[in-house]
C-alpha cells in the first residue's frame, strides 16, 4: 500500500467496523491513494485505521463482493482493475438502470426520499466548494442509491450497488464522475423526481452518463486500435 498523504475520514460512531475499513478503502480509491493492481496489506491497513485485523478482512471481502477489491489465497488482497472495454460494458448497464430507477423514483418519492436527496445534493456541493474530490466520489455512489430506494423497488439496490461502486474505478482511467458540472447534474434529476416527471428524470439520467460514455468507447477504440 502506498503511503497516505491525507487523512481517511473519521468512524461515525454507529458505523460498524468491518463498513468503516470497507468505506475506507473506497475512499483511498476515490482520493487516488489507492491504484487498480495496488495491493492491500491488511496488517498496514489495521494499524493505520486502528482496528484489529479482523474487521479488515470482513471490509475486504464486503469490497470484494462489489467488485472493487479481488482475494486471492497466498497473495492476499489488491484494487480490482478496470480497462476501458470492460468500463464501456460496466457504464453502458448502469445507464439503463439508472434511467429506470430515475423514472421509478419520480413516481413513488416520498417527501423522506426527497428530503434524503436533497441532502446529499447539498453535501455534495460543500464537498466541491472544498474540493474534497474522494468525498464527491461518494456522495455520487450515495446519490444515485438514494434513487433506487425512493424508485420503490428492492431489486434496484441490489443492482446498482456494485455498478456504482466499481464506476469509482474509472478515476484510475482519468475519465471520472468527479467533474463540477457532472455533479451538477444531479440537482437537474433532482428537481425532475421532485417535479414527478418520470420522462424528465429517465431522459436527464441517461444523459448524466453520456458524456463519460463517449469518452470510455473512444478510449477502447483507441487501446484497441493500439494492440
Amino acid at each position: 500500500m502506498p503511503r497516505r498523504r491525507s487523512a481517511v475520514p473519521p468512524r461515525p460512531k454507529d458505523v460498524p467496523l468491518r463498513q468503516y475499513v470497507a468505506d475506507s478503502v473506497r475512499w483511498m480509491i476515490n482520493a487516488g491513494e489507492l491504484m487498480p493492481g495496488d495491493h492491500i496489506a491488511e496488517e498496514v491497513l489495521a494499524a493505520e485505521l486502528r482496528v484489529s485485523r479482523n474487521p479488515v478482512r470482513e471490509g475486504l471481502r464486503t469490497l470484494e463482493a462489489l467488485g472493487l477489491v479481488v482475494v486471492e489465497p497466498y497473495k492476499g488482497a489488491r484494487v480490482a482493475s478496470l480497462t476501458p472495454a470492460r468500463a464501456v460494458a460496466l457504464l453502458e448497464v448502469r445507464s439503463l438502470v439508472e434511467s429506470h430507477a430515475a423514472a421509478e423514483a419520480a413516481i413513488h418519492r416520498t417527501d423522506d426520499d426527497l428530503a434524503r436527496l436533497h441532502d446529499i445534493y447539498a453535501r455534495g456541493e460543500r464537498a466541491l466548494a472544498k474540493r474534497c474530490l474522494a468525498d464527491v466520489a461518494q456522495l455520487h455512489s450515495e446519490f444515485h442509491l438514494a434513487i433506487d430506494r425512493a424508485a420503490d423497488n428492492v431489486y434496484l439496490s441490489f443492482v446498482m450497488e456494485p455498478l456504482s461502486a466499481q464506476t469509482e474505478l474509472l478515476q484510475s482511467l482519468g475519465r471520472g464522475t468527479l467533474g463540477e458540472m457532472n455533479w451538477r447534474e444531479h440537482g437537474d434529476i433532482l428537481g425532475a423526481i421532485e417535479d414527478r416527471d418520470p420522462e424528465l428524470a429517465r431522459k436527464l439520467a441517461a444523459h448524466h452518463l453520456a458524456n463519460i460514455l463517449t469518452s470510455m468507447r473512444e478510449l477502447a477504440a483507441s487501446e484497441a486500435s493500439g494492440r
